[in-house]
Order: C-alpha cells, then sequence, then structure tokens
C-alpha cells in the first residue's frame, strides 16, 4: 500500500485550510477527526475573559422541568465586559421564580455562563415560523 501521507479523516486533512481554520473557535476536533460545533462564531460572548456561547445555555435552562422555552441575548456589564440576559418561557400548567431557576441553575453552568438577569414570562415573542426572536 502506497503512503501518500494524506490522513483519511476529511477535518484532519483540511485543518490547515483557511476555511477550517476559521472553524477553530467554535469547534473542537475529536480523536477520529470529526468536528463538533460549539457554536455559532457571531453568537459568542467573551465574559469576564471566558467565551460564551448562548446555546449550551440555553440547553441547560430549557432543561429545566417549568421552562417550556429560553432566548439569551447580551448585555454590557460593568465587571465582565459582556453577560447574557435569559427571556425564559415558563410551561402553561407550571409556576417559576427567578431565585429557584437561578438556583437550579448555579450548579449546571459556570459563572460566566450563568445568566446576570432572568426575565420570567408566559408567551415569548416569535417568528412567523414559530422561533423565539431576541426583540423584546
Amino acid at each position: 500500500m502506497k503512503r501518500t501521507g494524506i490522513s483519511p479523516f476529511p477535518a484532519r486533512r483540511h485543518l490547515g485550510s483557511p476555511i477550517n481554520a476559521s472553524l477553530a473557535p467554535q469547534s473542537t476536533c475529536t480523536t477520529w477527526g470529526r468536528r463538533l460545533l460549539d457554536g455559532r462564531v457571531d453568537d459568542m460572548i467573551v465574559s469576564g475573559g471566558e467565551n460564551v456561547y448562548p446555546g449550551p445555555v440555553a440547553a441547560a435552562i430549557t432543561s429545566h422541568p417549568d421552562v417550556a422555552d429560553a432566548v439569551l441575548r447580551p448585555v454590557p456589564d460593568g465587571e465582565f465586559g459582556q453577560r447574557l440576559l435569559a427571556t425564559v418561557e415558563v410551561r402553561t400548567d407550571r409556576t417559576l421564580i427567578e431565585a429557584s431557576l437561578r438556583e437550579w441553575l448555579r450548579h449546571r453552568l459556570t459563572r460566566a455562563e450563568l445568566p446576570r438577569d432572568i426575565v420570567i414570562a408566559t408567551t415569548l415573542p416569535r417568528s412567523a415560523t414559530g422561533k423565539p426572536t431576541r426583540e423584546g
């Protein structure tokens, strides 16, 4: 078998190309050469020197049994530069208060990921396709 020096794993083979180099900050490469996306670069914020992606934070919030959906957006913060503001939609037959959700999240998120403000809402504003919007 002739060795060409080219990795059979596409992610490793093209890792040095400019296109894949731009993926590096928001993705990680597994030992098998597969790329796992952490989030979109334009959604990432830097909070206290740490990169924070809203996707995993929203996943942690929506895993709470009383939460139907959540929208995160960046807000300026004097101490950390930027923090997240979470608007949380509560399930129709449930009740939820900010303090209990914050305590529940404290064990699941880092200090940089924990939203500075949590707004509890009965419904979130949605686009024509039904996706929650960040406005409001």
